[in-house]
């Protein structure tokens, strides 16, 4: 699409997918600058720092479970609000 506008290049924003398609635009020379919110990708296939993300969302899952049951309850609280 780039090409049909007569772009060699543009500012690039993307999120999650739109991140990392933004920095293979950038690898290509595409990209003028890149703006990603949580790219997708970004580590190699077996990397530590992979690894302790996915950990830290399974193991955020109780927390996350907890707030959604007792959160409005805790909302309807007088004075909480």
């Amino acid at each position: 699409r780039m090409d049909e506008l007569g772009w060699e290049t543009a500012h690039i924003v993307g999120n999650s997918l739109g991140g990392w398609v933004g920095f293979e635009l950038e690898r290509r020379g595409r990209a003028r600058t890149v703006t990603a919110i949580a790219p997708a990708g970004g580590w190699s296939q077996h990397s530590l720092t992979k690894y302790e993300t996915v950990l830290k969302f399974i193991l955020g899952g109780p927390a996350l479970i907890a707030a959604r049951v007792l959160g409005p309850r805790i909302l309807r609280l007088p004075g909480v609000r």
